[in-house]
């Protein structure tokens, strides 16, 4: 497949492979922003980290949150990645075995919220903080103490410092529109999923609602609206259009 690539993790390579065999790809020789490219070389270097090179067989994820967190950034990338090589590459996503060729692949096999469901049984583990603030209408995230970033998915070490002290602070959920989507599967209305730049200074991926999927547009000004749990589902941070709010 010409100009076709995927965006894979394996151990000792670059994150992004061509889809005709020819090997792994340098993201400094793709035109990526630096951002997009520091992030590639930081899930990538996640990922190496994992290995025990003196009994690969033995290889694991040091928690469980730790795993979840590593997927939960891989999809993300690859929107991220999509967008900015739009035109001049297709980019699929590689998880496990299976290539993922469109993001309602992806989405309609797994979904976010079974991983959060499998993640530590503490009810202090991050993901159960943010959840209790979600359930009571709030978004909230994670401000460490030591560099000032703004952390979401909620986590145990600051990605960028790797510091511990990390502080829960309220989003005002507003927010603009970094990427969107539009998925169509088989059966079901077609649904948006976007990456969100929070005022606060964090990024997440949501969907926007209040309007048609395909007429979300980047940069659009949106803010928070909570759905509240229902049955077994807990509550979900989703948005809508700012002048529609």
């Amino acid at each position: 497949m010409q100009n076709a690539m995927r965006l894979m993790a394996d151990y000792n390579c670059w994150p992004l492979w061509w889809m005709n065999g020819d090997g792994d790809i340098d993201p400094h020789t793709l035109p990526l922003t630096p951002q997009t490219i520091e992030r590639l070389l930081r899930w990538s270097a996640t990922f190496d980290a994992v290995l025990n090179w003196d009994d690969p067989r033995s290889s694991e994820w040091p928690s469980i949150e730790a795993r979840d967190a590593f997927y939960r950034e891989g999809p993300e990338l690859w929107l991220v990645v999509r967008r900015e090589l739009a035109g001049s590459y297709s980019v699929f996503y590689q998880e496990g075995g299976t290539v993922f060729y469109e993001p309602g692949e992806y989405y309609s096999q797994i979904r976010l919220s079974e991983r959060s469901n499998a993640m530590m049984p503490d009810d202090e583990a991050p993901a159960r903080v943010f959840a209790r603030y979600l359930a009571a209408g709030q978004l909230a995230f994670q401000r460490c103490a030591a560099c000032t970033a703004a952390i979401f998915y909620p986590r145990v070490l600051c990605p960028s410092c790797g510091a511990t002290d990390l502080r829960w602070e309220i989003s005002s959920g507003r927010g603009t529109v970094y990427a969107t989507t539009t998925l169509h599967s088989r059966g079901e209305f077609p649904y948006n999923v976007a990456l969100i730049d929070l005022a606060e200074g964090f990024r997440m991926m949501s969907r926007v609602e209040g309007m048609e999927p395909a007429e979300v547009r980047i940069g659009m000004e949106v803010r928070l609206r909570v759905l509240p749990a229902q049955d077994d589902a807990e509550a979900i941070a989703v948005f809508e259009p700012w002048e529609a709010a």
